[in-house]
């Protein structure tokens, strides 16, 4: 349950009451994660947060401005997934001398206890609804039935998706000095001190006007601009960071809808001698809603009749240096946001027309923001700089698109920011035979193959007549090509016929029969709705393009761009955050962004903490590097093979180790973690590899210890392979003894197996020719056996034969066989030897065919 007396008693209650003021309180509350653009929402309209506990704040409001903020939460959450409730209710603001303050809250609200948030809804109490004005595109219901208690005192808040809802917070600055002593000296420094403010105003995006000869006006818009105003003018002022030049009157007042350029009313002007000098002076309500970052002077106060919109002396508080660093110190120059021209399709920039950009000379794209990645944020904002320099100072397009210096490659992808839409990815389009963004401007056909690029380059040499005679005949022959119809889109285009140009790429994309081709076309035409200011237009066809290229993240990039024009800061902050994390190296095109001048400095205060956290990971991985620098070099030394694979990798990391830059960080974090992951998989590899080679080895020295006892007469003829052996075991004891698991204990194991495996490949060397030796004298000793038992039988076998058929013949008395007897000591020589030769052939014979198998089995008895 959250309660709200949680957080109302976290105020103090002053000592006694010196103003009472009447105010709105918003109190949400969230399950799980809540959005940061939802702080920065209820911030941006005027509302302030006075208690926090857990899931659940309250904010304060001292004007209807919640509804606003109310009605720009609802169009973003109402559909999605937050969980998230929001409670406004009537309050009023008790202030004391010390301008502490707690609040009055009626109470059955203050009583208010509610369930853990499971969707997003916004309840405004009845009181409020009758006290605020009525708002286009904004709804206070009724519900006919819910779970909050004391149901008919609140209503349900609707909002309109077609109606805009933007802050209209603006203030105008008045500055006038305090002359003292030598008037003409007084008039030098004010001077001086008008320039160092314009400067700064210039540098912020602020416009200033000189009011007369003793009065300065600065225009701020946005409550974070204020704040960032302020705490600039409290240090420049209080000496703290150099630039005064003399004392000067602060004074910060609520625009009525004026414009300063035409003057100030008196009544905006302070009485000159209540206040003082090198002070500044606001509203109180607005020293409020900038936070802790300020405070109010209570001394400061008018004695009598106080409200919380008089002149309060604001002084810095006590989170002031965390305010003014926290932000990215890039400042976007007048020169590249001003001009006399509109937004150009091409490029944005509004100093030239769409005739002249220097985009329409541009042939291949260039990924120039690798390059931007090599670049300090320093660097980055010093080469803005220098590039309105050279602008102004009408330095040749040629000249500014060459060379590799901060301020080119700043111009370059300045260029390159909206190439979609350039007539470099034009010829792409024409030769693309891809179906999908940006796959398929890679893939493409020959150039030569496409016979109308005669018609582009008429188009590029602003060779109208020529480029439409053709295009016309191209239509009519080629009804059913896209092409014909996108070129003359752009011919219209640059004769500033938008209608013309708006109408041919829908027919081109109606065309188109491929995703890239139709969210192509979609992308031009959301392109002209945006510089034509209809950003609702322009964000529904971006969000189009991108639906039919899920690929097509430009299109992504410049619905957050529309948001920032649209004055949907926080909410295009979202849009910008999901790109980085996707493409790091987007975060320096947002740096850079011309077209993002309205929302620039709130971006690079709300981009400050990203940066810092992504800083201090970098850090953080910068020492891990270090660390793994030093454990590669220790496992893997210069004789190992891996040793030049991880070195490599390791000086790129370093590289990046001392760049100041996001994509730096980014890469610095990834590459580290890949590479620790890398290298503990590596070290794991080497131990496993250790452990399997020393199972290996033990395996083998077993192995050839029992072939060498199985050699004749082995302990003379083993005797090297035992000797090796013995050295072999040794080692293998010396191994077991190490912890492989260390760099040291490793590198010691891998040298003793190194040296193991060389003598088991020598033992391995010799037991090879003692097996020639050894098998030899077992083929010899089995042919002898055989050949003694096949000879006594052949013996055996020839005797009786004989002796049996001498017996026969000389029964029937046969000539042959008495020769037989009277020659019988020759025959018998003669049978012999026949015999023998006969025995032998059969024993090799035996011998050879059954060696093996009589080896495996001597073996066997003699292993038994």
């Amino acid at each position: 349950m959250y309660s709200l007396s949680l957080l109302t008693e976290k105020l103090s209650p002053p000592d006694h009451i010196q103003m009472v003021a009447q105010g709105y309180a918003v109190w949400l509350t969230w399950s799980k994660d809540l959005p940061g653009s939802v702080p920065e929402t209820l911030q941006s309209f005027g509302g302030f947060d006075v208690a926090v506990s857990g899931q659940q704040s309250l904010w304060l409001f001292v004007s209807q401005d919640f509804m606003g903020a109310c009605a720009q939460l609802y169009k973003w959450y109402a559909s999605s997934e937050l969980m998230a409730h929001v409670r406004v209710f009537p309050v009023k603001l008790n202030f004391g001398p010390d301008m502490r303050f707690n609040l009055s809250v009626e109470e059955r609200i203050q009583n208010l206890a509610v369930e853990y948030p499971r969707d997003f809804e916004i309840w405004v109490h009845a009181r409020v609804k009758d006290g605020i004005s009525p708002i286009p595109g904004i709804k206070l219901e009724q519900p006919a039935a819910t779970f909050l208690p004391e149901e008919m005192y609140w209503c349900y808040f609707r909002a309109t998706q077609q109606v805009r809802f933007t802050p209209k917070l603006s203030w105008i600055f008045i500055i006038r000095p305090e002359f003292s002593g030598d008037p003409l000296q007084g008039a030098r420094d004010w001077e001086k001190q008008q320039e160092v403010l314009q400067e700064l105003g210039s540098r912020m995006g602020f416009k200033t006007h000189r009011g007369g000869k003793d009065l300065l006006l600065v225009e701020v818009e946005g409550i974070r601009q204020l704040k960032n105003w302020c705490l600039e003018l409290l240090v420049v002022f209080s000496g703290m960071k150099a630039g005064r030049h003399l004392s000067c009157y602060l004074i910060g007042v609520e625009n009525p809808g004026i414009n300063p350029a035409d003057g100030i009313p008196e009544r905006l002007l302070p009485e000159w001698k209540q206040v003082e000098p090198d002070q500044l002076y606001l509203p109180l309500k607005n020293i409020l809603q900038l936070g802790r970052s300020l405070q109010v002077l209570p001394d400061s106060m008018p004695p009598r009749d106080r409200k919380i919109t008089d002149l309060c002396r604001a002084a810095l508080g006590p989170s002031y240096q965390e305010e003014i660093q926290a932000r990215l110190d890039v400042s976007m120059p007048q020169g590249l946001v001003q001009g006399k021209s509109g937004p150009c399709f091409y490029c944005g920039l509004k100093i030239h027309a769409e005739v002249d950009c220097p985009t329409r000379q541009l042939f291949h794209i260039e990924y120039v923001l690798e390059q931007m990645a090599l670049l300090d944020l320093q660097d980055i904002n010093s080469g803005l700089e220098s590039l309105e320099q050279e602008i102004r100072s009408s330095t040749p397009w040629q000249t500014l698109l060459q060379g590799s210096s901060p301020s080119r490659l700043v111009m370059r992808t300045i260029l390159g920011i909206n190439y979609p839409a350039q007539h470099r990815t034009l010829r792409l389009m024409r030769r693309s035979r891809g179906r999908d963004w940006p796959q398929g401007l890679k893939q493409l056909s020959d150039a030569e193959d496409d016979h109308n690029w005669g018609i582009i380059e008429n188009l590029r040499m602003k060779q109208t007549g020529l480029a439409r005679n053709s295009l016309k005949k191209l239509c009519l022959s080629q009804a059913r090509d896209f092409r014909p119809r996108t070129m003359f889109g752009f011919l219209s285009l640059e004769e500033n016929d938008h209608k013309a140009a708006r109408a041919y790429w829908e027919e081109a994309g109606r065309l188109g029969y491929t995703p890239l081709q139709q969210s192509y076309h979609l992308y031009l035409r959301a392109r002209l709705a945006e510089i034509s200011n209809d950003f609702s237009r322009a964000y529904t066809l971006y969000q189009e393009a991108q639906k039919t290229s899920p690929g097509m993240q430009e299109a992504r990039y410049r619905q957050g761009v529309c948001l920032v024009k649209a004055g949907d800061v926080e909410q295009a902050l979202s849009i910008f955050l999901e790109i980085c994390n996707e493409r790091p190296e987007i975060f320096n095109q947002i740096l850079v962004d011309p077209e993002l001048a309205y929302g620039h400095q709130h971006l690079m205060s709300s981009l400050y903490s990203t940066w810092q956290q992504r800083k201090k990971k970098a850090q953080t991985s910068g020492t891990t590097l270090q660390k793994l620098a030093r454990k590669a070099q220790a496992w893997f030394p210069e004789e190992h093979p891996r040793h030049d694979q991880f070195q490599s990798r390791i000086q790129g990391l370093q590289k990046l180790a001392g760049r100041d830059n996001y994509v730096a960080f980014v890469r610095l974090v990834d590459g580290v973690g890949s590479l620790q992951k890398d290298l503990e998989i590596a070290i794991s590899n080497e131990v496993h590899e250790v452990k399997k080679d020393f199972a290996h080895i033990a395996q083998r020295l077993r192995e050839i210890n029992a072939e060498a006892g199985l050699i004749p007469l082995n302990s003379i003829a083993a005797a090297k392979i035992f000797r090796l052996g013995s050295e072999v075991r040794a080692m293998l004891k010396e191994v077991q003894s190490l912890d492989i698991n260390a760099p040291e204990g490793y590198r010691l194991a891998r040298a003793e197996l190194t040296m193991a495996a060389e003598h088991i490949s020598r033992m391995q060397k010799r037991l090879k020719s003692l097996e020639l030796f050894r098998d030899a004298s077992l083929f010899l000793y089995f042919m002898t056996r055989s050949f003694f038992w096949i000879l006594l039988a052949v013996l055996l076998a020839g005797t009786f034969l004989v002796g049996a058929g001498t017996y026969a013949g000389l029964r029937r008395e046969v000539d042959w066989a008495f020769s037989v007897l009277e020659q019988r000591e020759a025959m018998l020589q003669v049978g012999i030897m026949l015999m023998a030769i006969l025995s032998l052939a059969l024993a090799a014979i035996r011998t050879t065919i059954s060696f093996e198998r009589l080896k495996a089995k001597y073996y066997k008895n003699k292993k038994e």
